[in-house]
């Protein structure tokens, strides 16, 4: 009903602009228009006497301003107006929104920002226009730098008196100076983006204003005094004649999606505008030949003269239509502003949730029909064999559904174990198939290891969703199930052939798959135990270690030229000298995760939030404590015993001479074969601080594996920069982190819309829709600094992006700093250069990552979102991870860059001197 009504009033809309086609002005209750026709332009500091006053014609655009002076490294000048009566004006308050736009005409540099409510208030029967602008709001401002690659997101407080934007006696100020000031106020680690507008060029600006409530709709133009104003023309949704009319063409920055309209355009969907052109001081060439907005949008209405003249000879109306004195008055109909915010309206879900219950109910019939006994030593009939292959092949799907919507709060514990008896019965069905010596055939291979995971992630829901409120049953339950689950995966790993036979093959990506349902069923049996893990458990892990990393390590041998088995110390010294294969075999390790924080460490983290300086929010609080949670390896969790202590093993490793040389080449960490370290480990948050007579160091514990005597004892140095101890059968895996990890979640969570630490150590802000900021720490002494950190403020980078210093620091109160370095954000970069037979190396305290035969690459810190042409390009270019690279010189410095093209968005490579 309501799009009906919506539809009539457009229709209506339309005659009635078709009546007054051709005529150039029109007849408003009030209008406002800018005083002298003018937009006065002005400098700002030390160029303070400067001042030109540009003419506005009617059809919006400004005469030209040449010469604009620079302020501090600043070149778009203030800019002002005045509003005045030029009709009847109603006494009362209207409001409006404002933007403006300002972009390099020869780069993609550009600033677009918006006041969203500026009011006049018009008093003496309309003579008196004083204006204001509430309190509580913030100008949202979208910057992009000259080659497009990075795109920033900012709301900046805008006080009444000093803000960007300022309204007094109807004349509105846009202060370039304010504006800067206060970007660097809350943004600093932005400025360097944006104060980029500077001597040589030449731009385009674009004031906007349109009425969003309060009285009659009033109108913006060309006015001179006489009782009508010629209107401005106005950008608007749709302009079919004119796209260059239409809002998202004058706003682009940030689209919701690719393709869509700019951030800043769904609020100007019928707005006045006008244009014009100003030079920086020292600039050279010409200005660009503007193209004027225009009412004249769709044939025939709008204000302007149709395209073509009207056929003489169409056939009359119909006098059956209604005569448009009985159509409804349009300011009877609801107003646009008046429907519901379409934002308010819930998502519509991506894709329909799984419905577990009606899964449950299916997996029984099914379960209900097969008589084949697992135990039996006989395998099940071709028929047993396609129902327990059918059942396979949905339950990972029905599973992990059921572990998301058990975090979600959709799912209950109790429904969750009755489809976890069910998944193992299942489980237990197909594994037996994959046994030697049954005399059947299998099932595939692959639907077995996605019911794996399946279980995995369920049996890891049910273990860490409220653990404390398990009963001993349950938890008796989880550790039967998962325990028997890693005898399966065991049992699978040993009767695997390479070479063909009876038993099953167990290729790479299966192995990969299957340690990670491995971690996710030793997860859960730490999890309801408390940290407790047994002997038998640990000999059990050690096994399928041994299987998986046996094998891993026998194929990148091969593929390095060695034959032959290798003894251990052998071994040892072939990963000591590559460090990528390293890398590799290690990944293959079983995984043993540390319980996550309980109930009581989040309590304490929650409360040590309020001494890190910085208010939170109810929800902000929240995202930090989850990040905390879900990311950070506390292996105080663990419950230490003779033959299993993680912090026993991690101090052992700094206490021996570093196993590979490519340690040395790091900053930091490597200087404690000098004297015995000692190691400690915050008992809220899991970081760590490795200190001796020579230094001290903060780092998080990324993960924890169980490894065999092929791994090479003390720390080295992966490819990506991660550091690995290992000792006493255990590879314990390093990042450097802050100083304050709360300090710094709760910082940068204020900052940005939430943080997330990734499993290589590094870490991502969300600072709006898809951009994204992506960084690490450096491996900083913090050694010279007393107490504790405490609150923690930023420096901006200096300097050029692809230096090595070019970083960020984190400033503790107490006087110690870090780096914070760009990191590439695809987690499969590294597997892609490793399977094109690269070597490369990665400095933590640098960002830069050295590709023998190829250069040394600096990332960007920004990943901005794709455009339409960088969309196609993706499709056309990616590889078999789902990323592209693009060689570009983006900095302009003569070296070959290359842009990272992902789902996620673009991120640079600079070539590095």
């Amino acid at each position: 009903m309501m799009k009906n009504r919506r539809s009539y009033k457009r229709i209506s809309r339309v005659a009635m602009a078709g009546l007054l086609t051709g005529l150039g002005v029109y007849a408003h209750a009030g209008d406002l228009s800018l005083q002298n026709n003018q937009v006065t332009i002005t400098g700002a500091g030390a160029s303070a006497g400067f001042s030109q006053a540009a003419a506005i014609y009617s059809n919006g655009t400004v005469d030209n301003v040449v010469d604009v002076p620079v302020v501090d490294d600043f070149g778009i000048p203030n800019f002002s107006f005045t509003l005045l009566k030029t009709e009847d004006l109603t006494d009362g308050e209207y409001n409006f929104r404002v933007a403006v736009t300002f972009q390099d005409n020869d780069s993609d540099r550009r600033l677009e920002a918006m006041i969203p409510n500026l009011i006049l208030d018009v008093t003496d029967n309309g003579d008196t226009i004083n204006g204001s602008i509430p309190g509580g709001q913030d100008m949202r401002l979208l910057g992009r730098d000259d080659s497009g690659t990075a795109v920033v997101l900012a709301d900046i407080t805008n006080t009444a008196d000093n803000g960007p934007v300022t309204v007094s006696d109807g004349t509105v100020t846009i202060n370039s100076a304010n504006l800067m000031q206060a970007i660097g106020n809350k943004h600093p680690a932005f400025t360097s983006i944006l104060n980029r507008f500077t001597v040589g060029a030449h731009y385009t600006y674009r004031i906007v204003v349109q009425q969003h409530s309060g009285g009659q709709p009033e109108a913006i133009g060309f006015g001179t005094g006489h009782p009508t104003t010629t209107l401005f023309p106005k950008v608007r949704t749709t302009c079919t004649l004119s796209p260059t009319s239409e809002s998202d063409a004058v706003f682009i920055l940030n689209p919701a999606t690719v393709g869509a309209s700019g951030e800043l355009a769904q609020y100007f969907t019928e707005a006045y505008a006008v244009q014009g052109q100003f030079s920086v001081d020292g600039s050279t060439g010409a200005f660009d030949s503007l193209t004027a907005f225009t009412d004249t949008c769709e044939g025939g209405g709008g204000g302007g003269e149709p395209e073509e003249p009207v056929p003489e000879d169409l056939p009359p109306i119909p006098e059956s239509l209604p005569n448009p004195e009985d159509l409804p008055d349009p300011e009877d109909l609801p107003d646009p502003e008046d429907f519901p915010d379409p934002e308010g309206f819930p998502p519509i879900p991506e894709e329909i949730p799984v419905d577990v219950d009606a899964g449950l109910d299916e997996l029984d019939d099914l379960l209900g029909g097969i008589t084949f006994d697992p135990n039996s030593g006989v395998g099940p009939s071709d028929e047993q064999l396609e129902q327990i292959q059918n059942i396979l092949e949905d339950l990972g799907g029905l599973t992990g559904s059921a572990a998301d919507q058990l975090e979600s709060g959709d799912l209950s514990v109790e429904e969750g174990f009755t489809l976890l008896f069910s998944a193992n019965n299942a489980f237990d069905l197909g594994s037996a198939t994959l046994q030697p010596g049954t005399g059947t055939e299998t099932v595939d291979i692959s639907n077995f290891i996605d019911s794996t995971e399946g279980m995995g992630s369920l049996l890891d829901s049910l273990s860490s969703s409220a653990p404390e409120d398990l009963t001993d049953a349950q938890k008796d339950q989880i550790n039967t199930i998962a325990d028997k689950a890693l005898d399966n995966l065991l049992s699978i790993f040993v009767s695997a052939n390479p070479s063909g036979g009876t038993g099953t093959v167990v290729s790479e990506e299966h192995a990969e798959k299957m340690m990670e349902s491995a971690a996710n069923f030793i997860g859960s049996i730490l999890q309801v135990s408390g940290g407790v893990f047994s002997v038998e458990n640990q000999q059990l892990v050690q096994d399928i270690t041994v299987q998986s990393t046996q094998k891993a390590a026998q194929d990148q041998f091969i593929a390095l030229g060695i034959s032959g088995s290798l003894t251990n110390e052998e071994s040892q010294q072939v990963l000591q000298q590559n460090p990528e294969v390293f890398d590799q075999v290690l990944s293959q390790a079983m995984e043993i995760p540390a319980p996550q924080n309980n109930a009581q460490q989040q309590q304490q983290v929650t409360q040590q939030l309020v001494d890190t300086g910085v208010e939170l929010s109810q929800d902000e609080t929240v995202q930090v404590v989850s990040s905390i949670k879900n990311s950070v390896v506390n292996i105080n969790n663990f419950v230490p015993s003779s033959t299993f202590n993680p912090l026993f093993s991690l101090t052992s490793a700094f206490g021996l001479l570093f196993g590979s040389s490519t340690a040395a080449t790091q900053e930091g960490l490597q200087s404690f074969n000098a004297t015995a370290p000692s190691v400690s480990v915050d008992p809220v948050t899991g970081a760590v601080r490795i200190a001796n007579d020579t230094g001290s160091y903060a780092a998080s514990v990324v993960s924890v594996k169980a490894v065999t005597a092929l791994f090479p004892q003390g720390v080295s140095v992966m490819p990506d920069g991660r550091v690995v101890a290992v000792s006493n059968g255990l590879a314990i895996e390093l990042s450097g982190t802050s100083a304050n990890v709360l300090g710094f979640a709760a910082a940068v969570t204020k900052a940005s819309q939430g943080v997330s630490f990734n499993s290589n150590g590094s870490f991502t802000l969300s600072l709006s829709g898809n951009e994204k900021f992506t960084g690490t720490f450096g491996y900083d002494n913090l050694a010279g600094s007393t107490g504790a950190c405490g609150a923690i403020t930023f420096e901006q980078p200096s300097g050029p992006l692809n230096a090595p210093g070019y970083s960020f620091v984190a400033k503790c109160a107490n006087g110690a700093t870090q780096r914070i370095v760009p990191f590439i954000n695809i987690t499969t970069f590294f597997d892609v250069i490793n399977k094109a037979k690269l070597k490369i190396a990665t400095d933590r305290n640098t960002g830069v990552m050295n590709i023998a035969t190829v250069g040394s690459f600096k990332p960007g810190f920004f990943i901005t979102p794709l455009r339409n042409a960088d969309v196609t390009y993706l499709n056309a270019n990616k590889n078999l991870d789902g990323f592209a690279f693009r060689a570009k010189d983006i900095n302009g410095d003569g070296r070959m860059d290359y842009e990272v093209l992902s789902t996620v968005g673009i991120q640079a490579l600079y070539a590095t001197p």
